[in-house]
């Protein structure tokens, strides 16, 4: 008897969404033109890709080291700018010799003074 019933309503299903259709021919003529439109396409171009964003913050770098002079004195020539690479070796800066040539200078006159005044020459 299920059965019965089952294949019955199956059956009227079937047939009202067929006459369904039927009384709604714009359905299936809308579901034709959209298979037989064109696809829109786009020319594809080469683009430089410009994004920003606004962000507040500070910046700070993986490692530092600290830098020092065996000597003080004027830099005179700076070789190297923040964010460049350097290795154990490569001179960074150079230091104004006047002033550590005027240093020597008072340092030799000193030793002849000192010398000159104890009989040393």
């Amino acid at each position: 008897m299920w059965r019965w019933i089952f294949g019955l309503v199956v059956v009227l299903s079937l047939g009202g969404g067929g006459w369904w259709l039927v009384r709604n021919p714009q359905l299936l003529a809308a579901d034709a033109a959209k298979k037989d439109a064109p696809t829109p396409t786009v020319t594809i171009e080469l683009k430089d890709l410009e994004e920003s964003l606004g962000a507040s913050g500070e910046v700070r770098p993986g490692e530092s080291t600290m830098v020092k002079s065996e000597v003080s004195g004027v830099v005179h020539v700076l070789k190297v700018e923040a964010g460049d690479y350097v290795k154990k070796g490569d001179l960074l800066l150079a230091i104004d010799p006047k002033e550590l040539d005027s240093q020597l200078e008072a340092q030799r006159l000193a030793i002849r003074s000192y010398g000159g005044s104890k009989g040393f020459e």
